[in-house]
């Protein structure tokens, strides 16, 4: 079983409904909750010394507990609402004898800050990054409410861990909402690990009919899919909420990627059905798999006859054929849409404008570019006022395009 350590905000401890709510709608992890000691200097030596102990798989911060959890950086952590300067929160942390929200483990109830607290707090302020570096900066994540009015050091972290950072509909308190919204979804895919009927690697059967993403068709041509059962492997898990699951799933025998819901599913198929739909498959489904691994996303250019895909890696964009081979390497800022049917897609990178025209590639090294259909594309390199030719080529001769009406996309 992994483990979670959670680690509290101000005035808080481990035994908070907080804790209570993690625990239940994490059952697949350990959810550890210490007592953080009031002391910076004593609470910063017993968390390091802590989670040394347990070795988490993740550290959950909210607030001051974001803090010092930003600060354990052998390890993977999701830091909501970071109080980053808990020293300028006037009203918050002042000289005084005050009560817990929920009594400490050991049964304490009131705590006491005192002027030489706060200036702890704020000699650990001038070190919160001490020890980040390239690779551990990666695995820590901020996550930030919108609507937050007691803390904001969303700019701060996004210095030094940008860009694992999010924004969530909140405000700055880790709610039950936000627990099973925001948190729930990040922990389970950080952690491949779902509480979910079916896990990743599952062989189901369940009721589908158009596919999501079509990525091979091999022999079975231009078909159309019929609200019916199928069988497939779950590639992934997507949670939305709190019990509602999402599953990527790869079919056979006509090969797409779908997203069906659990109550989508059948049922989860035996070893012995299993054995026969890999000898049968194996062969053509391991082409999907290694295409899917290789793009953060891939999706259906919807609008023309031809089989076009976009994909997405690294925030950049390219196109694929129907069998996945690369029209156009991925690196495009953009990819607008097709004009006209037959499959005339303008692309840009760094404001330099190009073409997939047919199955062919036009690199994006035009200043300006005005379409009409395939038959028609002019375009200015350095000035100069062109043509593409039938070869796809910048030519001066306006005897070598065909003429049309123009399609203007300078932005």
């Amino acid at each position: 079983m992994k483990t979670i350590i959670y680690l509290h905000g101000f005035g808080s401890s481990g035994q908070s409904g907080t804790v209570k709510h993690l625990r239940k709608v994490l059952p697949q992890f350990n959810v550890l909750a210490p007592d953080i000691p009031i002391c910076p200097s004593e609470a910063l030596s017993f968390l390091k010394d802590y989670c040394e102990k347990y070795h988490p798989d993740l550290i959950i911060g909210t607030s001051m507990g974001a803090m010092y959890a930003m600060q354990m950086h052998n390890y993977k952590r999701m830091c909501v609402n970071p109080a980053l300067r808990m020293s300028e929160l006037t009203d918050i942390l002042k000289p005084g004898t005050f009560k817990y929200f929920q009594p400490t483990q050991n049964g304490e109830t009131h705590f006491t800050i005192t002027e030489d607290i706060i200036k702890q707090f704020r000699e650990m302020e001038g070190h919160l990054y001490d020890g980040v570096n390239d690779e551990n900066r990666q695995w820590c994540w901020g996550f930030f409410g919108n609507k937050d009015t007691i803390v904001n050091c969303r700019e701060e972290f996004e210095c030094h861990f940008a860009p694992n950072v999010e924004t969530f509909q909140g405000e700055h308190r880790m709610n039950n909402k936000v627990i099973d919204e925001v948190v729930l979804p990040f922990v389970e895919n950080l952690l491949d690990c779902w509480n979910s009927k079916y896990k990743k690697g599952d062989w189901v059967k369940f009721v589908s009919d158009q596919p999501s993403v079509y990525l091979l068709r091999y022999a079975y041509g231009d078909c159309k899919i019929k609200k019916e059962e199928h069988v497939g492997i779950i590639k992934n898990v997507h949670t939305i909420i709190k019990g509602l699951y999402l599953y990527l799933i790869e079919t056979t025998p006509v090969h797409w990627l779908c997203n069906v819901d659990e109550g989508e599913i059948i049922c989860k198929l035996s070893d012995e059905q299993i054995k026969a739909i890999k000898e049968k498959y194996d062969n053509v489904l391991s082409p999907v798999g290694d295409l899917c691994s290789k793009y953060d996303e891939i999706k259906n250019y919807e609008g023309g006859r031809l089989d076009y895909y976009l994909a997405k890696k690294n925030g950049k964009y390219g196109i694929l054929d129907s069998r996945g081979n690369e029209i156009t390497p991925v690196i495009m800022d953009e990819v607008h849409e097709m004009i006209d049917t037959d499959g005339c897609i303008p692309l840009v990178k760094d404001g330099k404008w190009g073409l997939v025209h047919f199955y062919d590639y036009v690199a994006p090294i035009y200043d300006k570019m005005e379409i009409r259909s395939e038959e028609y594309v002019k375009v200015w390199l350095n000035g100069v006022q062109g043509w593409l030719d039938n070869k796809g080529q910048f030519t001066t001769e306006e005897s070598q395009a065909y003429i049309g009406s123009w399609y203007d996309f300078e932005k």
